[in-house]
């Protein structure tokens, strides 16, 4: 895990500013939960290091689509496993960059 945090964590304090972020621990501790600290199938094969669902336009330093079955809840509380897509990144930064452009989609 640490060494995932030494890799993540400048990347992340670097483009924090530029979307008025100040404190940059939540969002690291994200990556890590959300990626199990970069070992995830999202993390390896498409650089997502957030869980970022694809949708058209949604996030401009996106590369692609990566497709990955998985689960969301119903409302009545159960779980529905279906075939999704998932936004790939190049690399690292892009992921990260992908994230704070997600997070500031008007109704998130």
């Amino acid at each position: 895990m640490e060494g995932f945090i030494e890799l993540i964590a400048p990347i992340i304090q670097k483009y924090a500013p530029q979307y008025h972020i100040k404190v940059c621990s939540p969002i690291i501790a994200q990556a890590v939960l959300e990626s199990a600290s970069g070992t995830s199938e999202l993390a390896v094969n498409a650089c997502n290091y957030f869980g970022l669902k694809y949708r058209p336009g949604r996030c401009p330093t996106a590369s692609g689509i990566y497709y990955k079955v998985g689960s969301e809840q119903n409302a009545d509380g159960t779980y529905s496993s279906t075939a999704m897509q998932w936004m790939k990144f190049d690399n690292m930064e892009d992921g990260v960059k992908g994230y704070f452009d997600f997070i500031n989609i008007p109704n998130y």
